[in-house]
């Protein structure tokens, strides 16, 4: 995605570090997608390792539709996903911290 085709306010996001942490926020159809992708793609490009990339999405259709953009979008696999949903992210926490543990899995 060319950032010639982001807004000023996307063109902040994508212009984020890939190690920043960032919440972007606005109303529906505002762009928050198209910046956060513009993101996660300079960042892949610059050469940042897709498995230690994270976006949060509000629900689980809207992580399973960035994600799938993404990977139209990249043209390659990741070993993770690139976006999930907060309850995932802390599910997939608790899960590893089990298995380190040896404990039975949530």
């Amino acid at each position: 995605m060319s950032s010639l085709s982001l807004f000023a306010g996307q063109k902040q996001v994508a212009q984020l570090s890939a190690a920043s942490i960032a919440k972007v926020t606005g109303s529906p159809g505002s762009g928050k997608t198209s910046a956060i992708k513009a993101l996660v793609i300079a960042a892949i490009a610059n050469g940042a390792n897709p498995e230690q990339l994270l976006v949060l999405a509000a629900s689980r259709e809207s992580a399973n539709s960035l994600r799938d953009e993404l990977a139209v979008d990249l043209q390659m696999s990741t070993g993770g996903p690139l976006a999930r949903t907060l309850t995932s992210f802390a599910f997939g926490v608790l899960r590893q911290k089990a298995v380190a543990l040896g404990h039975r899995l949530p």
